[in-house]
């Protein structure tokens, strides 16, 4: 009787004993084929060049790469790239952050491992000039010329003692803190020809003007100045 109890006793430990040697290799499977793999990709990185190029050659600019959860700055090299590693399956954008060229955003979904050369093709602002006729009925026309490109632009107008108003229809008004009448009037280049419309009283004289200032999308700053003696003889 009592070998009888020591060995079931001992059937019963070898049972328990193979039950969890079987639990343990089964659950060191799960993690090593499905766990483990889960918890890797989380830290597996895509690597990114950064570089500037005007007409080809290399430039040093301040950019900004951005992605899902935070900002990073840098600047690139005339000499060698720009280098950062950024989490696989987290999206990220690079731009420029310099007031000098225009360059385009570029975006990357970033959902598998990949070195990407990421090239910020840079333009520098067109050269503006201008010109003005005069028309009938307090109307000035404005021609703007434009070598190259000039992006996103806002025509913005002040003016002298004896104008009561100076403005231009047809374009979408904007808020300029420092001028009393600004509208955006969109991507510039070779020749625009614009009307402005304006109301006096009195007698023009010297002190009397409408000053034109030009802005770009980077800031990039022109400006024009009609005297008094261009509104005479109307």
């Amino acid at each position: 009787m009592v070998y009888e109890i020591r060995n079931n006793s001992k059937r019963a430990f070898i049972f328990l004993f193979i039950l969890v040697l079987v639990l343990i290799v089964t659950f060191g499977i799960i993690y090593y084929f499905y766990e483990r793999p889960k918890q890797e990709i989380k830290y597996i990185y895509s690597n990114i060049s950064v570089f500037a190029l005007e007409n080809g050659k290399r430039k040093v600019i301040n950019y900004t790469l951005e992605t899902n959860d935070k900002f990073i700055n840098g600047t690139t090299f005339i000499e060698g790239a720009s280098f950062h590693q950024v989490l696989i399956n987290n999206s990220f954008k690079v731009y420029n952050l310099g007031t000098e060229y225009y360059t385009d955003e570029i975006f990357i979904e970033n959902t598998f491992i990949n070195n990407y050369r990421i090239n910020l093709n840079l333009v520098r602002p067109g050269n503006i000039t201008f010109n003005h006729s005069k028309l009938i009925d307090n109307n000035i026309n404005l021609t703007i010329f434009t070598e190259g490109e000039y992006k996103n632009s806002i025509l913005c107008l002040n003016w002298g003692t004896h104008f009561i108003v100076a403005e231009i229809n047809g374009y979408e008004r904007v808020i300029n803190e420092k001028y009393p009448k600004c509208y955006s009037i969109g991507d510039l280049n070779e020749s625009k020809n614009i009307i402005i419309n304006y109301k006096f009283f009195g007698i023009l004289d010297k002190k009397d003007y409408i000053d034109i200032f030009l802005i770009d999308e980077i800031n990039t700053f022109n400006n024009y100045t009609l005297l008094y003696k261009d509104f005479q003889n109307e």
